[in-house]
């Protein structure tokens, strides 16, 4: 779930552009190569088009803030870096959860 806020043009996107490790208050460097790989370790998304379609959608919103659930709240001028590696990097479900290599289930 993703809220909104108009009036300061603000988007509240869950786990959505999360930056790794302790950042500022304020990020506006280019961590989205990171974010990706988190994503790829943690197995938070099963697949990445629904993911992409919200994110076509976000990067159409005039927003001046996107104040993320992990990591500092990103600037409206650093977004494009982390919608950028959202269309163009995998980071969808790869077999890891958790940082762990999933067992697959043995076959008769």
């Amino acid at each position: 779930m993703m809220v909104v806020e108009e009036s300061t043009k603000s988007l509240f996107p869950a786990h959505l552009f999360l930056q790794p490790g302790d950042k500022p208050p304020v990020v506006t460097e280019n961590l989205g190569g990171m974010m990706c790989e988190v994503y790829r370790q943690v197995g938070i998304f099963a697949h990445e088009a629904p993911a992409r379609q919200v994110v076509d959608r976000i990067a159409e919103l005039d927003l001046a803030w996107v104040h993320a659930m992990h990591g500092g709240t990103l600037t409206g001028e650093a977004l494009p870096y982390y919608v950028s590696a959202l269309r163009t990097q995998e980071f969808g479900y790869r077999g890891m959860l958790l940082g762990r290599e999933v067992a697959r289930p043995a076959t008769t």
